[in-house]
């Protein structure tokens, strides 16, 4: 089952929450994006986690 809600995380409460969650599974997907506009180096502006959530047995996103 997909859960279509996406979560996002803004503090480091939120994220110790998702990180704690994501160590009870086995399986997780990454994605990231970076900005290159005005640098010669890539600088991360966004992380997207789907991972399954035993809790309520469905899989979740989260976006940091």
């Amino acid at each position: 089952m997909y859960d279509n809600t996406i979560e996002y995380i803004e503090d480091y409460g939120q994220l110790n929450e998702i990180c704690k969650n994501i160590k009870k599974t086995n399986i997780i997907g990454i994605d990231t994006e970076f900005i290159r506009k005005y640098t010669y180096y890539p600088i991360l502006c966004l992380i997207q986690v789907i991972y399954f959530d035993k809790n309520i047995n469905t899989y979740k996103i989260a976006v940091i």
